[in-house]
């Protein structure tokens, strides 16, 4: 059993064991950590992972993890590179995404990350690091367009150099390396310094040797120095630089794929018919160590001085000795798409991760550790295309699959409604084919949801108490069986609010006054711009505490504030305007948490204010495209999905009791120094409690707003603004017309 330490245990070191009120304005990241490309070691104990979801380190000696993700320092998660250097510290190359060319540096005896951002910060069109290396006391990063050189003492640049030889300018680095001289792998060969040349910056201080003429391969990918032979793993098998030409070495005709060293043995990955086998080179001769039966993607490869392989592949990090492997990955979500995501009652998280043949099935992670409820684990599952997830009030769960209709998890039984089975047909080029694009259950307990394309012209139908499923057809206004229904939302009324995105496309709603059967008495319409709404292209829909339907759309928020009166009064969220909305949620303060594709806003109950945006930039978010947002009421928690990865913030948006309990004060007792500056919290409120602090003698010493949840804090102040004297304070929580109160007490001392 593999175990995880320090930054991987953060989230229940701060989430869980501790009081709500601590870690308010914390993050915390997940990402899936098993597509590895690269990794190396500090020593051969201590084992760096670079992956397409951050970093870790497997000590290979007590089989843990410390994981690395941008809550934690890292620019981005999308890494291509590792390297160590002899400070002890670990360099990580960034590609594509928010970031793209930021170089992060950590420091493994402190834990922290240092960004240089000249890469990212240069004129240059394609910015990615490739690779990095390390010679001595200089690092070498190839890079997009060239090759930089960098001193890890005060993380200078010596030089950059974007011209090798007859190469083209600015032409991709894939590799290079140090052996006296340098040496740089491009996409068009190889170039080698020239004996004695200085000026590295000069084309004519390089040789150059094209694929194909002056090395005998299409492609190579990697350089090692072995037995002081200098060695380039090919396209043709491994190459030996002699007399300034590239000749064969081992394995001629073979694809080497990577190529690392151990005392006096050579390892080499290939790829051969589609599967990737490591050889092992000694004394002469050649073995293989590894038969790849699995099919494991081998991207890096790294050999300890002790002999084991260590292969950084696409399924997690592939540990081979003494003739067998364990493939290890540490704890976290099984991929980085979070398509939907739902909290349920207990604060656990659910997450749809993808529509058609991209869905992996239902990822569940209870607050600790992350699970899969997929068709592999579970046989009840019809397929793992599940895109949309629902968290009901009773805390049944819901889950929509992209062509096998709708499933349902309560009490642990899974109940699958399918074309077959409910009598909802599908899509009109194949009716058993049901898309479920969203699920909602209404006051009686009755599942409501919305058929993305209708075969019989029926965008919503019910799923009753009983089991039975209806469907209605709309005929004013018409929904054609072209038409394309998302998003839905379930009022105080009862009456069912979704989106038609592409035909007819607007806001449209729906009650049958309770009489499922009797389609007399149904009510139905579309809202559109003509209405008041700010565009017709809805993308999200939010019900919040008061009744209010917030519609998110390409152009910014509307807001109904009266839903029986829908085109009465139609609002825009002024803050918002232009933005492209992704996705809208409620928190237990009736705040909203909206997601666009420049990030996430934090907005007030009536949203005028923007008490707060978040982006790449600013905030742990690996992405300003936001996917989905989840809020726990429980924990205070507001989940953030993206395409590489999953952000978690700590609020303090905490359900409030529904009575006084019991009042908990902590840290109690309070030691108060001049530099105090952490609050006291105040736990275990109902809903717009008010808060005052008395001394022992019932004077009043500070009255408090409280956010209107479960928490509240004091800074341990006076009315005046001055830190009070040391004594024993009573706090007294009253709700708004002042029957219902509760007390507690809590020590100040002054230092």
């Amino acid at each position: 059993m593999v175990k995880s330490i320090a930054l991987s245990l953060l989230f229940f070191h701060l989430f869980t064991n501790l009081s709500l009120g601590q870690g308010i304005g914390t993050w915390q990241s997940f990402s899936s950590k098993k597509e590895i490309v690269a990794v190396t070691s500090l020593d051969d104990n201590h084992i760096w992972c670079a992956t397409t979801g951050g970093a870790f380190m497997f000590e290979n000696s007590s089989e843990s993890f410390l994981q690395l993700g941008t809550s934690d320092g890292l620019s981005n998660p999308l890494l291509t590179s590792v390297a160590a250097d002899k400070l002890n510290q670990i360099w990580f190359g960034t590609q594509l995404g928010a970031q793209p060319g930021m170089l992060n540096v950590y420091n493994f005896e402190n834990g922290l990350v240092r960004k240089i951002n000249d890469i990212i910060n240069s004129n240059f069109a394609q910015k990615n690091i490739n690779q990095i290396n390390v010679s001595g006391d200089t690092v070498l990063v190839s890079t997009a367009f060239g090759l930089s050189l960098i001193n890890p003492n005060n993380y200078s640049f010596y030089d950059t150099f974007i011209k090798f030889g007859d190469f083209p300018a600015t032409i991709s680095i894939k590799s290079s390396a140090k052996f006296n001289r340098f040496f740089v792998i491009t996409n068009n060969g190889v170039a080698v310094q020239k004996i004695n040349s200085t000026n590295l910056s000069a084309p004519e201080s390089w040789d150059s040797y094209f694929f194909g003429s002056g090395l005998p391969a299409n492609n190579a990918y990697a350089l090692v120095r072995f037995n002081n032979d200098i060695l380039i793993a090919t396209s043709s098998g491994v190459l030996k630089f002699e007399n300034n030409s590239w000749q064969p070495f081992v394995l001629s005709g073979i694809d080497a794929r990577n190529i690392a060293t151990s005392q006096n043995e050579l390892y080499i990955t290939s790829l051969e018919s589609g599967r990737n086998k490591i050889y092992k080179y000694s004394l002469g001769s050649t073995s293989v160590a590894f038969e790849n039966a699995e099919n494991f993607g081998i991207n890096d490869i790294h050999v300890t001085a002790s002999g084991i392989i260590f292969a950084a592949t696409n399924s997690g990090l592939l540990k081979i000795q003494s003739n067998s492997y364990d493939l290890i990955v540490p704890d976290g979500p099984a991929n980085n798409a979070f398509l939907s995501l739902a909290a349920d009652n207990n604060g656990e998280l659910w997450v749809g991760t993808g529509d058609d043949v991209y869905g992996i099935g239902v990822m569940h992670f209870n607050g600790i550790n992350w699970d899969l409820l997929s068709r592999e684990s579970n046989p009840e599952i019809i397929t793992n295309s599940y895109h949309k997830v629902y968290a009901g009030s009773d805390n049944t769960k819901y889950f929509c699959n992209w062509g096998r209709g709708l499933t349902v998890l309560k009490d642990n039984v899974i109940t699958n409604y399918t074309a077959q089975n409910s009598n909802i047909a599908g899509v009109p080029a194949d009716p058993t084919f049901l898309a479920i694009s969203d699920v909602k259950t209404d006051s009686k307990g009755n599942i409501w949801v919305v058929n993305h394309q209708s075969a019989e012209r029926k965008p919503l139908s019910v799923i009753t108490t009983s089991g039975d499923a209806h469907g209605f057809e709309f005929k004013n206004p018409v929904v054609t069986e072209s038409d394309l229904a998302y998003h839905l939302e379930i009022d105080q009324y009862d009456t069912k609010w979704f989106a038609i995105t592409v035909g007819n496309v607007g806001l449209y709603y729906f009650n049958e006054n309770g009489t499922i059967n009797n389609p007399n008495d149904d009510k139905m319409g579309l809202i559109r711009t003509i209405d008041g709404l700010v565009s017709n292209s809805i993308s999200a829909l939010a019900l919040d505490q008061r009744g209010a339907l917030w519609v998110g759309t390409n152009l910014g928020v509307s807001i109904i504030p009266n839903p029986s009166t829908p085109t009465s009064r139609i609002t825009t969220v002024l803050g918002l305007r232009q933005q492209t909305i992704t996705d809208i949620k409620v928190d237990p303060l009736n705040q909203k948490w909206v997601g666009t594709m420049q990030g996430l806003f934090h907005l007030s109950e009536d949203g005028t204010v923007v008490i707060n945006s978040y982006n790449s930039e600013n905030s742990p978010l690996p992405s300003n495209e936001i996917k989905s947002i989840a809020v726990d009421g429980v924990n205070g928690i507001v989940y953030v999905g993206t395409d590489f990865g999953l952000s978690a913030l700590k609020t303090t948006s905490v359900s409030p009791r529904e009575s006084f309990d019991e009042l908990f004060i902590y840290p109690n007792p309070v030691k108060v120094s001049k530099d105090f500056n952490q609050n006291i919290t105040i736990e275990g409120l109902i809903a717009n409690s008010s808060i005052r602090v008395l001394s022992i003698t019932g004077k009043l010493v500070r009255e408090i707003v409280t956010p209107g949840g479960r928490i509240a804090f004091w800074d341990g102040k006076d009315m005046d603004g001055n830190f009070v004297a040391s004594g024993i304070y009573l706090i007294v929580a009253y709700d708004e017309d002042g029957s219902n109160v509760a007390k507690a007490k809590v020590a100040i001392l002054r230092e």
